[in-house]
């Protein structure tokens, strides 16, 4: 059994068209900048429920978090078609998704602390606000940095 032989400009304009593909797919809108706020108020909504210490405000503020999480990730999955390899992050697109992630809690978990300290009321509400205005602001970015690091991995997902 022979193995056809393909032309080199074929072989190239292939390459070049599942380049472009993937280069499309990275570049669409991966989480679209009103993603970054609404997270952040949902958020800000919850720990607001839950250091309110009643009850019934504990139980609607974690049905309202999980009914909106729940429609954000929807909205986001039905814009894009399309799903992302995991592959296509890296292991620097992963460690950048930690580390920002564990920026964001300690910004969060040390502004609670700091405000308790000093007999604030409402500390992780107040500190979550500003992890949420954080996010708000640093999000997009993230993404834009994310797109780079995939554009610039090669084809089938190698180091």
């Amino acid at each position: 059994m022979s193995t056809p032989h393909i032309p080199a400009a074929d072989a190239a304009r292939a390459l070049d068209e599942v380049r472009a593909g993937r280069d499309r797919v990275i570049t669409t809108d991966l989480i679209p900048d009103w993603y970054w706020p609404s997270l952040g108020g949902l958020i800000v909504m919850f720990v607001a429920s839950v250091e309110s210490g009643r009850n019934w405000i504990v139980i609607l503020g974690s049905l309202l978090f999980a009914a909106g999480m729940g429609a954000l990730i929807g909205a986001i999955v039905q814009r894009r078609p399309l799903q992302l390899n995991a592959a296509m992050l890296g292991p620097r697109g992963v460690l950048t998704i930690v580390g920002y992630t564990v920026a964001l809690v300690a910004i969060g978990l040390g502004g609670a602390l700091a405000l308790q300290l000093a007999g604030v009321g409402w500390p992780g509400t107040i500190a979550v606000a500003v992890v949420a205005v954080v996010m708000t602001a640093t999000g997009p970015i993230l993404v834009r940095h994310l797109q780079r690091l995939m554009l610039a991995r090669p084809l089938g997902g190698g180091r």
